[in-house]
């Protein structure tokens, strides 16, 4: 339990700073916490900050609970520091391509934070980093074609059902398809 409570540590202790900055000293601001263009200029910090920082309590909590118990399956197959360098690869990289996909459109959200990207990739790796999702897919046979189409079908589902206002869609799909593609890669696994 040790990499999912570190996790969940940095989470809470930057929420905190999050709430002691904009409640009582109204010194720091939301914005600073969140990713958004130009992504080296203004901000550069929250490239990884915003993995870690959330928008409220209720953020926080969905959050937080969705990392106990998919962290929790993850980190049993790999160690501490490839957990945490999956986490914030995950979370960057989500981050980024929501902001991207909304600069490219024109429209929607312009700037992200949470861990859900992150989480989406953890939730990924547990449905498919694991012997039995492993012999159903081959039992399938699609080829690597084949194969990602699937997990790109599954990403897009698992993310329409858990879609709501002002969520992250891209950002959690993102997470989903990395997490599926390095669950099926094994990339996280020590013992393989």
């Amino acid at each position: 339990m040790k990499a999912t409570k570190q996790t969940l540590g940095l989470i809470l202790s930057v929420f905190v700073v999050q709430m002691i900055g904009v409640r009582f000293l109204q010194a720091i601001q939301l914005e600073y916490f969140t990713l958004a263009y130009p992504l080296f200029e203004s901000q550069p910090w929250a490239i990884i900050l915003n993995v870690y920082s959330h928008a409220g309590f209720g953020h926080l909590i969905s959050n937080a609970i969705a990392l106990i118990i998919l962290g929790l399956i993850v980190e049993r197959v790999t160690t501490v520091a490839r957990f945490h360098a999956f986490f914030i690869t995950t979370g960057v990289i989500a981050g980024i391509a929501e902001v991207t996909f909304w600069l490219i459109v024109g429209s929607g959200a312009t700037s992200v934070l949470g861990a859900s990207g992150a989480i989406f990739a953890l939730m990924g790796y547990a449905l498919i980093g694991n012997d039995l999702a492993e012999t159903f897919i081959e039992s399938l046979d699609l080829g690597k074609k084949g194969t990602l189409l699937l997990f790109v079908g599954i990403a897009i589902f698992i993310t329409l059902m858990t879609g709501g206002q002002g969520v992250a869609l891209i950002a959690h799909a993102t997470g989903l398809l990395m997490g599926a593609i390095s669950g099926h890669l094994r990339v996280l696994h020590t013992e393989d």
